[in-house]
Parts: structure tokens; sequence; C-alpha cells
């Protein structure tokens, strides 16, 4: 919405800037931008949601399961555990890619 302000008040003329933008907007929002369409066409800067990739995003929205076999662990502690595991996991990982 900021970009097409600027479009439209003429602080942005030149297309070659106007697509810059874009391409920063796009860099600084992954997350959110390959939700979105953004195009420049003929003066107009015109932004639509990409229903599939927005409705496929969403089936994936819900809750975080661990299973374990270990009664004596309540909630936290199994979480605190686990995220422990995947963090020294990680670092292994790291570890591993420059000895190869």
């Amino acid at each position: 919405k900021k970009l097409k302000e600027r479009i439209t008040c003429g602080k942005l003329v030149r297309e070659e800037e106007i697509y810059e933008a874009i391409g920063r907007i796009k860099e600084r929002y992954p997350r959110v931008a390959k939700y979105y369409e953004i195009a420049y066409d003929e003066g107009e800067l015109t932004f639509t949601v990409r229903e599939g990739k927005k409705a496929a995003a969403e089936k994936l929205d819900g809750s975080y399961l661990l299973k374990t076999d270990r009664s004596n662990l309540d909630p936290e502690e199994a979480w605190r555990i686990y995220s422990l595991l995947s963090r020294a996991e990680a670092a292994f990982s790291d570890m591993k890619s420059p000895l190869s």
C-alpha cells in the first residue's frame, strides 16, 4: 500500500525504480510475498492474492504433536528435551558439512 501511495504521489516515476522497490519488498518479506502477485502495468500497481498457495499453506497450519513412550515426563519437560535434541542435531549437521 505504501509503494502504491509513493507511485500515485509521484515520488516514484521510473519503471526501473518501481520494479526495484517491488523486488525489495519481496526480498524483505519472503514469507508473505509468496502469497501475493505484485504487478506494475501502465502506471498502476496491482497486487492480488494467490488463493491456491494461501489455501494450501492454511491447511498446514495447526498444532505440533510430540509423542513419547516416557510416562514420567510432563509436557514442558518433553518439549525442552525435544528442543535440545533439535539444537544438538543442527550443531552436528553444521559441523559435518565443513568436515565433509
